[in-house]
């Protein structure tokens, strides 16, 4: 319930950066001086829902929503990135009781008929 504009407040993390927050939309919220302090050096907890509320927990447990004015819509890439795909398996290394004994068969075969136009069947 702070009236306080986003003009006189500070723009904070409600996830902090040096804990993994993101700097995305979904995650800076405009807080008063006062409850700015209230949330880095008390008991104060704050989260957000990507359409801009703020959910505040008290030291005893109680929790408070604060609306904002204007509800957002975030686009994808105002939101938290995506985690990287997994890495694929690097493909097995070739056979070499396979792959030398084909490459042999193949050039031999090759220098055969390059030799002679008319090779025997067997």
């Amino acid at each position: 319930g702070c009236n306080r504009s986003a003009g006189h407040s500070d723009l904070d993390h409600t996830i902090d950066k040096q804990f993994g927050g993101p700097t995305t939309a979904t995650n800076l919220h405009f807080l008063s001086p006062a409850h700015h302090n209230l949330k880095h050096f008390s008991q104060w907890k704050a989260s957000a829902d990507p359409d801009g509320t703020l959910h505040w927990t008290s030291p005893a447990g109680k929790h408070y929503a604060t609306d904002p004015a204007t509800r957002i819509s975030p686009h994808l890439q105002h939101t938290a990135p995506a985690p990287p795909p997994p890495n694929a398996p690097a493909p097995p290394p070739p056979n070499p009781w396979t792959s030398d004994c084909t490459s042999a068969r193949t050039s031999a075969r090759d220098t055969d008929n390059a030799e002679n136009p008319d090779p025997q069947p067997f």
